[in-house]
């Protein structure tokens, strides 16, 4: 289940089931699971609705969860989950995580790789901690607070259905009394993250390079982006001259070898760097 799903400019229902055999009581476990019946009362047409092309006619939350539907529906025996709880509020995000990925998955002797930054969901789970573009620990929680080196809370959350549906349901309802102050906390970070945007410093490049592997790693993707577009402005300066050539010139096949000899080594440049973004990164 991917952050950003994809989405085909079909039904709702087309884009959960995909082709595989149609079963009516797993489909309808999983939209429940994923909340999806609560949207599909909403919908015109319930799940025959048309989302359009990329699912333009729903929210994110609504695509994501459409997306989630779709990897649970093939009942596989391993779900990898991108971060599916980033695009939907507490209630719903608890809603998934004991219904979608515990009782739908876990509980049924599931493998779910669970990417999150939410960190009230792995407290009891398996944990990979992930630094520098390495894999620093497997292992409980704990173990990888140890292994953190401070970047993770020493105090492992509580993870267990019951309680962390009350924990939250406190959480919510400490946010909504008095006056305003819970909406006042969350104002507040709304504007220390606006405060970040703007002119991206050298230090976050030198971040995330060192979050792919290594500073030298981002150095040679820089290269290869560079080496990849050298030859395109060249491809183009290139055409605008032989535009203005006489049509004998044109067809000169030195000039057509020239062509073909600048889009092959684009190509080729582009693959290599297609390839190591992907290995490197």
């Amino acid at each position: 289940a991917a952050q950003d799903p994809w989405i085909m400019g079909g039904t709702v229902r087309e884009n959960i089931v995909m082709g595989l055999d149609w079963d009516a009581d797993w489909y309808q476990q999983v939209v429940d699971a994923c909340g999806l019946d609560v949207d599909f009362k909403q919908f015109r047409s319930g799940d025959m609705t048309i989302v359009g092309d990329r699912g333009v006619q729903c929210s994110g939350g609504q695509r994501s969860r459409i997306g989630l539907a779709r990897a649970l529906y093939r009942d596989a025996d391993v779900v990898v989950c991108d971060d599916p709880l980033s695009a939907v509020d507490a209630k719903v995000g608890r809603l998934i995580f004991n219904d979608a990925i515990m009782k739908l998955n876990v509980q049924r002797g599931k493998c779910v790789i669970l990417a999150t930054h939410q960190h009230q969901y792995i407290g009891d789970h398996r944990c990979v901690f992930v630094s520098d573009g390495k894999i620093r620990c497997i292992g409980s929680y704990s173990q990888c607070v140890a292994a953190s080196g401070g970047k993770l809370s020493p105090r492992a959350p509580d993870t267990s259905v019951d309680n962390l549906s009350n924990n939250n349901e406190k959480k919510e309802d400490a946010e909504t009394k008095g006056l305003g102050g819970g909406f006042d906390r969350a104002g507040k970070e709304d504007g220390q993250e606006m405060n970040v945007q703007g002119l991206v410093r050298l230090e976050t490049f030198v971040k995330y390079s060192k979050a792919m592997g290594g500073v030298w790693i981002g150095v040679a993707l820089l290269v290869l982006y560079a080496a990849t577009q050298a030859p395109v402005l060249v491809t183009i300066a290139f055409l605008g001259r032989w535009s203005e050539r006489s049509p004998e010139d044109q067809k000169s096949a030195d000039i057509i070898g020239l062509v073909v000899g600048l889009g092959s080594l684009v190509l080729t440049l582009s693959l290599i760097r297609t390839i190591a973004s992907f290995r490197l990164t």
